[in-house]
């Protein structure tokens, strides 16, 4: 089945297991589809973010982006979004947000803090209200 917007998140951390959900992404894109690469980073605490230099953070933030444009390479179908918050809730709401078709994310093997925290990916399972497409 074709789906017209695809939402992948991606760490840069964790670029070798973004590749494959992109490629998949690829494979289901619509014509005239488009793939959203969402990196979703935690915000700065309160307190910490007075220490910080602001051009350092936007240098940061410039810095994860220049990985995602060449992670994704030269793609007119895809485009990079970069958002602040808790990863679980970012990827929900922003595909709630975004009228998204369907998420493509990759997971690691679930290990025994998974099963009692809960990993990004089964907390995206649980509350997105679009379909979900889990690689491992």
């Amino acid at each position: 089945m074709k789906r017209n917007s695809i939402l992948v998140p991606v760490s840069v951390n964790q670029l070798d297991m973004a590749a494959k959900a992109l490629s998949e992404a690829r494979d289901m894109l619509a014509e005239g589809g488009t793939i959203t690469v969402l990196n979703s980073h935690e915000p700065i605490p309160g307190p910490a973010r007075h220490y910080l230099d602001k051009d350092a953070i936007k240098d940061r933030n410039n810095e994860i982006l220049r990985t995602l444009e060449e992670f994704v390479g030269v793609d007119p179908r895809c485009r990079i979004e970069l958002v602040s918050g808790r990863a679980g809730v970012s990827i929900v709401e922003f595909a709630r947000t975004h009228s998204t078709d369907c998420i493509i994310i990759p997971s690691h093997r679930p290990d025994l803090s998974d099963y009692l925290l809960g990993s990004t990916a089964s907390r995206v399972v649980r509350h997105a209200q679009c379909s979900v497409f889990v690689l491992r």
